[in-house]
Order: C-alpha cells, then structure tokens, then sequence
C-alpha cells in the first residue's frame, strides 16, 4: 500500500526537471519502472517535455550514426 501511494505522488507531483532526470537515466537503464511510468504520464500531458523528448531521442540517433561512421574514432561534439 505503501508502494502504491508513492508512485501515485510521484506521478503527481513530478516536475520537468524531474521528468527530465529519469529520462536520462531512462536512457542509460537506471529508472525504475515506477519512474518511467511517471515520465511517461508527464510527457502526456506536458508538451515542452514531450518535445524536448523527440529532440533528444534524434540527438541520440545523430550521434549513434556519426560514430558508426567514423569507424575506430572517437566523436565529440
């Protein structure tokens, strides 16, 4: 019961620098399943989060593909 009462207020009080933390740690496989349920519904209904999420994800892409391409070389941008 516990459990479920914090994951109901961290769904509703989660902030945009919050939501902005777990989708980097998202990203590296550290948030829980709690968390990304909670970035997940604050994405849905905030829609700066929701962008800065699509530029993100194609930042990532960017990336990925410069250093497929670059071979052995590191990439720093």
């Amino acid at each position: 019961m516990r459990r479920t009462l914090r994951g109901i207020y961290l769904i509703l009080t989660l902030r945009c620098e919050e939501a902005e933390l777990i989708r980097l740690r998202a990203r590296d496989g550290e948030a829980g399943r709690l968390e990304k349920i909670a970035d997940w519904l604050h994405r849905a209904i905030c829609k700066p989060c929701r962008h800065a999420a699509v530029q993100d994800a194609k930042f990532d892409a960017t990336l990925e593909r410069a250093q497929e391409n670059s071979g052995d070389q590191d990439v720093f941008l």
